[in-house]
């Protein structure tokens, strides 16, 4: 086993998913591909789900320090009628 490695749980009818914690990340995958994984792997898994976990924060800013247009409103205001959440 790769040092740095958690393993969490193990799933599946045959225990065949694995989730697993890797220097503060979880992570899930099946248990024949867990068992083939290196370091170096590890290390890219990790390094797109730092950077998936920068682009989503950057997101979030975005959305938190964008005013509410009419068109949003109206498009929200849609939504919930259509959706059946404007009724009381």
């Amino acid at each position: 086993m790769i040092t740095g490695v958690e393993i969490i749980e193990k799933t599946g009818e045959k225990g065949e998913l694995i989730r697993f914690r890797y220097k503060g990340y979880i992570f899930w995958s099946n248990l024949s591909a867990f068992g083939r994984m290196t370091e170096v792997d590890l290390e890219r898994e990790l390094n797109d789900a730092r950077k998936l976990e920068k682009e989503l924060m950057e997101v979030k800013e975005r959305i938190k320090n964008k005013p509410i247009t009419e068109a949003d409103l109206s498009l929200f205001e849609r939504w919930q009628s259509e959706w059946g959440y404007d009724e009381e």
